[in-house]
């Protein structure tokens, strides 16, 4: 029987250690509540290759995590209390970044990826037949987060 996270704290560092994970728990969710074909797998790692910078490439990759525990919901059906929870997971999962791994996500790469997220997600509502060919695997997913986890925690940068 898998074990199940609900732990901020847990939840932030089993998503780091075990991305695999990660990416199969966001394969199984769907863009807008279960309305649009797109998984937030796929959205993720679609904004992940619009950004340039390692640093919002990486938070591209993650900044839907917090989905595992609260599933997707329209921003506009969400209550105080579900925005609350998200910033506190959010807040967990990059302290966990930060602590663990020596990698900075500063508000401005929560910034650039909040922007360009909101445009992906109008052009993935308006017009899902442009994603729904996309098929982002687990590995790929999984490849692409330890790549830019190790440009980040040795201090390279691309």
């Amino acid at each position: 029987m898998p074990q199940i996270v609900t732990s901020a704290d847990e939840w932030a560092a089993k998503c780091l250690k075990e991305p695999e994970w990660l990416a199969a728990c966001l394969q199984k969710i769907c863009r807008f509540g279960g309305q649009v074909p797109i998984s937030v797998l796929t959205h993720s790692v679609v904004l992940s290759g619009m950004l340039r910078t390692p640093e919002t490439q990486l938070w591209a990759l993650l900044h839907d995590a917090h989905e595992v525990l609260t599933g997707d919901c329209c921003r506009l059906y969400e209550s105080e209390q579900m925005q609350i929870r998200k910033c506190k997971l959010d807040y967990a999962l990059r302290e966990k970044l930060r602590s663990e791994y020596h990698v900075s996500v500063s508000e401005y790469d929560q910034r650039d990826v909040n922007v360009i997220g909101r445009m992906l997600g109008e052009r993935e509502f308006r017009n899902p037949s442009e994603f729904t060919g996309i098929n982002t695997s687990i590995y790929q997913f999984t490849r692409q987060f330890e790549a830019l986890m190790s440009t980040l925690s040795t201090g390279a940068s691309c």
